[in-house]
């Protein structure tokens, strides 16, 4: 019999990555015979786990999150088991959707022959669309799975967010994290290569955003970089370049074979994305990307003794965040 395409699976039951992660972990304890205790399932889980490895202090959270989802069940002695009765309800539910889906694609595939009729093909045409925010990161999951390569800049790397569920509060954002987690971290299919200031303070204030706790916000920030390194430890397609001042215009250009279309995002004062541009052209998709390589020389890479270097003082600045909020704890995030 075939395995199932556990990527999917994930989706369709609508968890993070690390969620699945550790349903899995419990279903491989439960075939051992053996009892799925938190102990248990971080050593387990570390067995398999090519990236980060998962955290005792972020086990717990998602233990409860899968326990009030029914997939999970609370047993003797601390230990967990899968429940299938409310994973099978879960995938019945995405069945259902994904049907009336596939009756929506079919009715609109038949049409297409007759609502195209008049364009013409003008391969030099350029098109250029806003997209809302959201809208933009859902266009561009999509995109990612016909991709080889995709070079990125963003404030903080939103590829490290899906392990971190607070960070991904709308549908298209955590679509499109875990989209390159699971291209780029899990199946190694497509290669990342990530522009980055790295900034631990807007990391922070996300965080306590949630949290309303700096010292919750603290640890997870904490984590997350861990995460990070552990990452670069590893071998991975994805390739971080630093840069520790503002380099312009923030874009996702996704490549394959036809390398012609591209998102600039467009920010507010706080560091917000609030929207971007879809630009599709082959010319100035070419452009950018040198743009994105010459900025990319003026950068330190995050894999190596350098990097190492970078992360400790990134350490450092979270710290100073951190303390600075901890002295004031009512002072909200902007």
């Amino acid at each position: 019999m075939a395995e199932p395409n556990t990527g999917k699976i994930s989706r369709w039951l609508d968890v993070t990555p690390q969620q699945f992660d550790i349903l899995e972990t419990i279903f491989r304890l439960q075939k051992q015979g053996a009892k799925a205790t938190p102990k248990s399932i971080v050593e387990e889980d570390a067995k398999v786990r090519e990236g980060p490895k998962i955290q005792k202090s972020n086990l717990f959270t998602q233990l409860k999150i899968l326990r009030n989802r029914g997939f999970i069940r609370r047993e003797e002695k601390a230990s967990y088991a899968l429940d299938i009765r409310g994973v099978k309800k879960k995938l019945g539910k995405a069945s259902k959707r994904l049907d009336e889906e596939m009756r929506e694609f079919r009715v609109a595939y038949a049409q297409t022959e007759e609502y195209f009729k008049d364009l013409t093909s003008d391969q030099n045409r350029i098109t250029v669309e806003f997209c809302e925010y959201d809208q933009m990161y859902e266009r561009t999951a999509d995109i990612l799975k016909n991709a080889e390569e995709c070079f990125l800049t963003g404030v903080f790397p939103r590829i490290l967010y899906p392990n971190s569920p607070c960070l991904m509060q709308t549908p298209g954002v955590r679509r499109y994290a875990e989209t390159l987690w699971d291209l780029c971290i899990r199946r190694k299919t497509l290669r990342v290569s990530y522009l980055t200031r790295m900034d631990v303070e807007y990391l922070f204030k996300r965080l306590y955003e949630t949290y309303n706790n700096p010292k919750l916000a603290y640890e997870e920030a904490k984590i997350i970089l861990n995460n990070f390194e552990a990452i670069m430890d590893s071998e991975s397609k994805l390739l971080v370049c630093f840069v520790d001042s503002p380099y312009g215009v923030d874009m996702i250009i996704p490549q394959d074979a036809g390398a012609d279309e591209f998102f600039l995002m467009i920010r507010d004062k706080s560091d917000r994305g609030i929207g971007a541009v879809y630009i599709r052209s082959s010319d100035l998709a070419k452009r950018f990307k040198h743009i994105f390589a010459e900025e990319c020389k003026k950068s330190i890479k995050m894999r190596g003794p350098e990097g190492k270097k970078v992360l400790d003082m990134l350490r450092g600045r979270l710290e100073k965040v951190y303390g600075s909020y901890a002295k004031a704890p009512k002072v909200a995030a902007q």
